[in-house]
């Protein structure tokens, strides 16, 4: 009898240690729609055939998604994104970049990286891509992959979006140890040569663990100032799910002291980081939704990095993943207050993150007519001249009295009251839209313009 009860319960343990792949690493293979076709890549690498899953728009011009699979799956499996590009006839790829992480070729190795590399090749190639409307997208391992790409693609990507990532490899191989789940042998795996694993006996390869690794890389500072980067994690993961939300927020303060060493502001506080993983909340004002979900914390610095922290597990929000696709551009005309640091144009960014907002502001800058003789002070007028864009028309900020006033900007602040209405009239008669910024700066001027007319403070 107690022989029976013995191998019930050893039965009982080995059943609980047999782990479905979660909802987010799912290796299910979908019936891939009609309009997609399975294509072979050859690695530039070591010359493998590497499968992906392609479609080409119909359109010229159009965007490419890279989207990239999750942990445990493959090129095939099943992705949500795919019928939505179908539907609004944007290039895709899901590429396989050597499969599962479970092998040592896999799991953010250089033929990973340059797997992805090709794969984009390729949709720029055979597709009819805008090379400037690329955009990368994965999930969970998919996002540990997509910022291994941000790290290290030369392809001028617009954007990466990165849903509940990994970074750090060494530190995820002791979580997941800690929690029980597999992903600590699979990382084993990845990172000892086969000949050298033995999966009753593994171990973490510490080395190869740091070196495929996007935190321990270099931000490509000079490559990335064009594009964004947004992370993604539900704040319960690491609880319910199997990354913990400081694989995303450590990740997100690396790459803005690397953007800048002496960023205080757009850090996340250790304090935050402690209040989110101990309570899964944080308490705070306003807080805004994203696809109906509850953000509890958001970061950003300046229009390069954002940082969301939503209410959920680990998953992606597939009904928002794709939103950064189609925005805006922006382009903005402005003298010293918009081209100096944290000017107008700065503060407009960080307002409108998802927006592409390209600053040509110079000092000395005009509106119709050649300051000093200098074409390339009549900005408004070149750009009017070949592109026709619809035009927002700013009013120009107050000046103070002249006592406090170079001598040269004497009588400005009479010459800005009377051309107000006047600027007002000439914006609407061209179908301008006119912004009154005069009125709702004008009762602090004195204590955001020291010199009475150059802004010095931002808020």
């Amino acid at each position: 009898m107690k022989l029976r009860i013995l191998s019930i319960f050893l039965l009982f343990i080995t059943n609980s240690f047999a782990q479905q792949d979660p909802n987010w690493d799912n290796t299910q293979i979908e019936k891939w729609p009609e309009e997609c076709k399975k294509i072979m890549i050859p690695s530039t690498l070591d010359g493998k055939n590497q499968p992906a899953i392609f479609y080409a728009a119909m359109q010229q011009n159009r965007p490419l998604i890279v989207s990239l699979h999750t942990w445990s799956a493959n090129y095939e499996q099943e992705d949500e994104l795919v019928k939505e590009c179908i539907k609004k006839d944007y290039n895709y790829i899901h590429p396989d970049f050597r499969g599962p992480n479970k092998n040592f070729e896999a799991c953010g190795s250089e033929f990973v990286i340059q797997d992805i590399e090709d794969a984009i090749a390729y949709a720029v190639e055979n597709g009819k891509v805008d090379p400037n409307n690329i955009h990368v997208v994965g999930t969970s391992g998919g996002g540990y992959a997509t910022l291994l790409t941000y790290m290290n693609t030369n392809h001028p990507v617009k954007t990466f979006s990165a849903w509940v990532p990994l970074s750090d490899l060494k530190k995820w191989y002791y979580e997941s140890e800690g929690r029980g789940n597999k992903y600590s042998i699979d990382i084993a795996a990845s990172t000892v040569k086969e000949a050298d694993f033995d999966r009753e006996n593994y171990y973490l390869g510490e080395e190869e663990a740091l070196k495929r690794s996007p935190i321990y890389m270099a931000t490509p500072i000079e490559k990335r100032k064009n594009s964004k980067l947004y992370i993604y994690a539900g704040i319960h993961d690491g609880y319910t799910g199997s990354v913990p939300i400081t694989q995303s927020l450590n990740f997100y303060n690396k790459v803005v002291a690397d953007f800048d060493s002496l960023e205080k502001k757009e850090i996340i506080p250790q304090e935050d980081i402690i209040e989110m993983l101990a309570s899964r909340n944080f308490v705070g004002a306003n807080k805004d939704t994203i696809a109906d979900r509850l953000i509890h914390y958001q970061k950003s610095y300046k229009d390069l990095v954002k940082l969301t922290i939503f209410e959920g597990t680990h998953e992606c929000l597939t009904s928002v993943a794709l939103n950064q696709v189609e925005v805006d551009k922006v382009l903005a005309i402005g003298d010293a207050n918009g081209a100096k640091e944290y000017g107008w144009v700065d503060q407009l960014k960080k307002v409108h993150f998802e927006d592409f907002i390209y600053n040509t502001s110079i000092s000395g800058n005009t509106i119709g007519f050649n300051n000093n003789d200098q074409e390339k002070l009549n900005t408004l007028l070149n750009v009017y001249m070949k592109y026709k864009p619809q035009l927002f028309v700013i009013s120009p900020p107050p000046c103070e009295d002249d006592p406090i006033m170079k001598e040269k900007y004497h009588g400005s602040s009479e010459r800005v009251k009377e051309l107000l209405p006047k600027f007002k009239e000439v914006a609407e008669l061209n179908d301008c839209i006119y912004i009154d910024i005069y009125t709702t700066l004008s009762p602090q001027w004195a204590s955001l313009a020291k010199d009475g007319i150059t802004f010095t403070h931002f808020h």
